[in-house]
């Protein structure tokens, strides 16, 4: 089904085996979506999302064989907390990928993989969706700056390693990707008519 037209009653549960066990109208398994997300939860009980998806900027990016520079304040929630897979295997339905894949995130945030896409978790919902939004926006801005960079022939100019990690201290923590998360969950429920998060406090879940 299309990303636009899927509704609570489409989405299914699945167990650790792979089986579906609940829930759609259509109750056929994405395969590489559950090769890559099981592996991933199985290896980090913390883990309450993984968002992954291959958008415009992440798939460029990760063409480039590498993690990003530390160029704005923004860059800093991912500083020494994102990893690059570099090996493509082609469609991911393999067990043992997933379990590359997941051994590769370790304990980070977010992964990117190489010449396939994004890779965010989270603790919350909201900051594994907040992660990954920033991320694709992050990849958007590196890959402009190394542009400018290019035509100028000045190379970026980077952020400390300690003015990194002191930023990252502040906006880098799961209670800042959940209340980074909220504002985003709020405007997909102002379009859905929904009001849970528009209700809600601010203590997280």
């Amino acid at each position: 089904m299309s990303f636009s037209l899927i509704r609570d009653e489409d989405l299914i549960r699945v167990n650790h085996s792979g089986k579906v066990v609940d829930g759609g109208r259509n109750r056929l398994l994405n395969r590489a979506a559950y090769a890559i997300h099981a592996q991933i939860h199985k290896a980090r009980p913390d883990v309450m999302c993984a968002v992954h998806s291959h958008t415009v900027y992440g798939r460029a990016f990760s063409a480039t064989g590498r993690t990003l520079d530390m160029i704005s304040q923004d860059f800093c929630t991912f500083y020494k907390d994102h990893v690059l897979y570099p090996n493509f295997a082609g469609l991911v339905l393999a067990e043992e990928e997933g379990q590359h894949i997941a051994a590769a995130l370790g304990p980070h945030k977010a992964a990117i993989l190489g010449n396939h896409g994004l890779l965010t978790v989270g603790v919350t919902i909201e900051a594994a969706v907040y992660y990954f939004v920033t991320l694709e926006g992050l990849c958007k801005s590196q890959l402009a700056a190394d542009a400018s960079a290019a035509a100028t022939g000045r190379p970026l100019i980077t952020i400390g390693d300690e003015e990194a990690a002191d930023t990252y201290a502040a906006v880098g923590q799961p209670d800042g990707g959940y209340f980074g998360g909220l504002p985003l969950f709020q405007l997909g429920e102002r379009d859905f008519g929904e009001s849970t998060y528009l209700g809600r406090g601010l203590e997280p879940l």
